[in-house]
């Protein structure tokens, strides 16, 4: 009798005993986004524009007066398929007399009296800083900036010196 009873209340001490598992229904989100590859520069990250070294502080000594433009294209290649419109956003230091160009350098050895123009080439547009434009792939899968730039002094009196102005392109693909 004793093992009749022993095997009853093991029976009873399972059955009293389980632990009930109870699970909470967890969701995941993964989230990720999938870009077009961004152009091809053949210059690699750098386009300089030569204005020339030969101009005369007489040929800038008038209010208004500038240099002829110096053509210059940043051609984009391979733009991926994806991408239709290529558009820059300019900066760079603005002249404190004609905010829509850059300021030269300042210090020992800079030109003054002077300010860089950057332009499209085709709409005769500024492109200083905080500046925009857009372009259109084309059918070889290219984007071209038409650029310009010039020497151009507001007030006249240029003194003689360098000029060398930084400015960025920054380039969103839609």
């Amino acid at each position: 009798m004793n093992t009749v009873i022993k095997r009853m209340l093991a029976v009873l001490m399972s059955g009293c005993c389980t632990l009930a598992a109870y699970a909470v229904d967890t969701s995941i989100t993964v989230n990720g986004k999938v870009i077009a590859s961004a152009c091809q520069t053949g210059v690699g990250a750098v386009y300089n524009i030569d204005l020339g070294q030969n101009h005369k502080e007489s040929d800038l000594a008038s209010a208004g007066s500038a240099t002829g433009y110096v053509a210059q294209d940043v051609v984009l290649s391979n733009c991926p398929g994806g991408t239709n419109t290529i558009k820059a956003a300019f900066s760079g230091t603005a002249d404190s007399l004609n905010p829509t160009m850059y300021a030269n350098k300042n210090g020992t050895g800079y030109a003054t009296g002077v300010a860089v123009q950057l332009q499209n080439a085709i709409a005769s547009t500024d492109v200083g800083n905080l500046a925009t434009m857009s372009v259109n792939k084309n059918v070889s899968n290219q984007a071209i900036f038409p650029l310009r730039a010039r020497l151009y002094s507001k007030n006249g009196g240029a003194k003689t010196g360098a000029v060398e102005v930084s400015v960025i392109m920054n380039l969103t693909y839609n």
